[in-house]
């Protein structure tokens, strides 16, 4: 027994066995005839069912996901060899020089003989440099004899000195299990970082429409063609000649199988029956984004490395615009901020929701620095294809929507990112619209900011992106009192 592919093979099949075995039976050639024609008839003009669902074959699952898995793994890859750089900076330095300057506030700021001390020509003398062998370790007994024979107010001196010997040691003691802890997480994050590379370089590549002819055929589709046209960077075409299909199918399961296997929204442009070739259709998809972005940007640099960092990148439908501002100026503070960026990246990139790729991100930057340094963080989540904007701030600066000559002012609600130990999300979501103005902007602007966005609007909202942001670059750095400032300036454009 065999299964027909179609309904047309199985018309044949079934008039060809019939026709042949009246040579082995007496019949009324006529009965005969309309016994088998009205079947047929009736078989022809009636519609084909699927009632089974497609399911891919078990055999071409390891094929079909093929791509997604090498995908998957130079992300993981990334962010791991990411996290590795992290804990591999230099170990936290216990200052000694804080708990001296401690123990002078207590006993000697105060202190009629301080500058004999502290201020002479022959420099400190060595009551003052005791205070640092104190802090460090025990006192002998001819320090001791020294201290109650030249200080004014020993008791007051040794009582102070053996307080902050205690929080100096409890510092080391910390410090030292963070180095450790740091140790372990840089060991244990750079095995995870190769493991995932050397899978990805197991796993072949193949020519993109090729893994998208055979993903359908695992699911059984007889494909004669397929082919990928690219429009731009974002937008394609998909041209499929599949045998025997109806438009029903397509919509019910051909085109989730594929937005499902891609990540990405398909629309359906056209379905054709080629009659040259019976049970042969053509079909075209098309993915397509809505909204385009029109983006500019400008950096001041106090020092000679300016301390904000921006990225921008799409994921799918969605398009990022981080700016993050870190703590202080230069290249430390660059150092951080761009860290936080690229921790931020490769979590979403890897599919982490958002939530958590916030939370991870707030506890890896208080790991790393104890709750002495912080960034703050912008982003701009713009998804294209069902065109609303998720904004996240967290201790930035505020950031302003020019939409129907108005101007939107939108304020940060949390602490910067790796000052609290937990981080209460709290997010603007809208439709965003066509000819709409985003600004986003570190605190170095200053305060005059907005006023400078009211003063100018009419004018703003006439120029391009480019003009805009150089414009205001111009305008804010008349001020002052700069400190490292960014701008950055979106539009949204209809592609059509």
């Amino acid at each position: 027994m065999i299964q027909p592919k179609n309904k047309y093979l199985f018309m044949s099949i079934f008039l060809l066995s019939h026709i042949t075995l009246p040579f082995f039976i007496n019949y009324n050639y006529f009965y005969y005839a309309f016994v088998i024609l009205v079947p047929v008839f009736l078989f022809m003009i009636s519609p084909q069912f699927k009632n089974k669902k497609i399911k891919i074959n078990p055999e071409f699952i390891e094929i079909s996901y093929q791509e997604q898995l090498k995908s998957k793994a130079d992300a993981f890859a990334s962010l791991f060899h990411q996290l590795t750089e992290v804990f591999k900076e230099e170990n936290q330095e216990t200052h000694l020089s804080e708990y001296v300057g401690y123990v002078y506030e207590d006993v000697c700021h105060h202190c009629s003989s301080k500058k004999y001390c502290f201020y002479s020509q022959e420099g400190m003398s060595r009551l003052g440099k005791l205070i640092s062998k104190g802090i460090q370790k025990d006192l002998e007994i001819d320090d001791y004899n020294y201290i109650y024979q030249h200080c004014l107010n020993p008791d007051d001196y040794l009582k102070s000195l053996k307080n902050h010997q205690k929080g100096y040691f409890k510092m080391l003691k910390v410090n030292h299990a963070h180095d450790h802890l740091k140790k372990d997480l840089f060991q244990e994050f750079s095995i995870m970082g190769h493991v995932f590379q050397n899978f990805s370089k197991k796993i072949d590549e193949q020519d993109n429409e090729k893994k998208i002819l055979e993903h359908l055929k695992a699911y059984h589709f007889e494909v004669y063609y397929l082919k990928k046209i690219k429009k731009d960077y974002e937008n394609y075409m998909l041209e499929i000649g599949i045998e025997d299909i109806d438009e029903k199918t397509v919509t019910e399961e051909l085109i989730p199988i594929l937005e499902n296997y891609l990540n990405e929204s398909l629309d359906l442009v056209s379905i054709k029956k080629q009659h040259l070739q019976i049970g042969y259709t053509s079909i075209l998809l098309k993915h397509e984004l809505k909204y385009t972005l029109q983006l500019a940007k400008k950096q001041y640099a106090l020092d000679q490395q300016c301390g904000d960092s921006i990225l921008t990148f799409g994921l799918d439908e969605h398009h990022y615009v981080a700016l993050s501002d870190g703590m202080g100026q230069g290249y430390i503070a660059y150092k951080e901020s761009k860290l936080t960026l690229d921790v931020l990246s490769q979590l979403l990139k890897n599919g982490i929701q958002l939530r958590d790729t916030l939370n991870t991100l707030n506890t890896l930057l208080k790991i790393k620095n104890q709750g002495d340094m912080y960034t703050t963080l912008d982003l701009f989540d713009f998804n294209l294809m069902n065109s609303r904007l998720k904004v996240i701030k967290y201790g930035a600066y505020e950031s302003y929507l020019i939409r129907n000559h108005q101007i939107d002012v939108l304020h940060s609600h949390s602490l910067p990112v790796g000052m609290a130990s937990t981080m209460k999300m709290v997010s603007y979501d809208m439709k965003i619209k066509e000819n709409d103005i985003l600004i986003l902007t570190s605190d170095g602007v200053g305060e005059h900011f907005f006023d400078l966005l009211k003063k100018y609007q009419e004018e703003i909202e006439k120029m391009s992106v480019y003009e805009i942001v150089s414009f205001l670059f111009q305008k804010s750095f008349q001020k002052k009192d700069l400190d490292d400032m960014s701008i950055i300036v979106i539009k949204v454009v209809n592609r059509n």
